[in-house]
């Protein structure tokens, strides 16, 4: 089948600047870049078009930052259907837990700790992209999510799974930013490892590009000091056409080649701040077998089912209207 043609994106809002790691400064530098009318997701953001259609439901399109930008390539550089490849969390069609796929709205598979319901067979089983040793560097709060009411060219009218407005996510983001905790400090002292969130093979490599772009809060926009706006970035192509993207990578840090089979937890690179970023982040992208961007996490605008293994660790507390928690860093049985 055929990818759909790809809908139409306009300027992303830029978030907080990178040496602003409080979180009160990190939503007021958003709020204002987004009031402003500041870009801050794609490589290079095309203008805003008079008007855009409504994506299918669960389905978005675009890169993410955090802290301030997403930074995902325009058309070429992040569009695409991804190629068929290695199964998902190590088995094809698996449900969360290693109990066969159930239909969306079943009881929570055996292994699950966060008592949602399986997902369908042959959807992706997803592990927190970031290596479980390197969790607690990583903010919690907030995940910038998928935007599942794009439109309207106002950056910060949008809807995440969980029905919360900006900024848990901002007008047409098409992923999850999960935010270095202490930005460019952080990165500086090693950053934290980007894993693959389930196992695949690598259909796109880029890396060397400028990894210290970051928000200019005079102009409300961003920028990589001069050098060219590319996201360093690696894709998975997993069973049944899915994908996943990660973006914004530290330069020099990637470790895969293209046509390389990784398994579920293998490290890709380092969180960095290439691209359209505003502070170190990963922005996290998953498309299904049609090129659609799709949203892991379950939630009343997105579907009742988490395409995570687990949405949230045990223990930990479920998301609010405020706060939210970071997926469980294993990888399906």
């Amino acid at each position: 089948m055929s990818a759909p043609a790809e809908r139409p994106r306009g300027p992303r809002a830029a978030l907080s600047g990178a040496a602003l790691s409080g979180a009160a400064l990190f939503g007021a530098a958003l709020f204002g870049a987004a009031l402003s009318g500041a870009v801050g997701c794609d490589d290079a953001p095309p203008p805003l078009p008079a008007a855009r259609p409504a994506s299918p439901a669960g389905t978005q399109g675009g890169g993410g930052a955090p802290g301030g930008a997403p930074g995902g390539a325009p058309g070429g550089a992040l569009g695409g259907a991804g190629a068929p490849g290695g199964a998902p969390g190590g088995a094809p069609g698996g449900a969360p837990g290693g109990a066969p796929g159930g239909a969306p709205g079943g009881a929570g598979a055996p292994g699950r700790l966060d008592g949602l319901p399986d997902a369908p067979a042959g959807a992706p089983q997803l592990a927190l992209p970031i290596a479980p040793e390197d969790v607690a560097l990583m903010r919690p709060h907030p995940i910038i999510g998928v935007d599942h009411e794009p439109g309207g060219g106002v950056r910060t009218q949008c809807r995440d799974h969980h029905e919360r407005a900006f900024p848990f996510c901002y007008d047409e983001h098409e992923g999850s930013d999960l935010i270095l905790e202490g930005g460019f400090v952080t990165m500086d002292a090693g950053s934290a490892r980007v894993v693959a969130a389930a196992a695949g093979r690598v259909t796109r490599v880029e890396d060397g590009h400028y990894d210290r772009c970051h928000a200019d809060l005079l102009s409300a926009d961003v920028t990589c000091d001069g050098r060219p706006v590319v996201a360093n970035r690696v894709h998975l192509a997993h069973a049944g056409g899915w994908e996943t993207r990660y973006l914004h990578l530290r330069a020099g840090s990637v470790r895969v080649r293209v046509g390389q089979e990784v398994a579920c937890g293998e490290a890709l690179a380092l969180v960095g701040s290439s691209g359209y970023s505003s502070a170190p982040h990963l922005h996290f992208e998953l498309r299904d077998d049609l090129g659609r961007v799709r949203d892991p996490f379950a939630g009343p605008a997105s579907q009742p089912y988490s395409l995570w293994v687990d949405e949230a660790p045990a223990g930990a507390p479920p998301a609010t209207a405020t706060t939210s928690a970071l997926p469980a860093a294993r990888c399906a049985p």
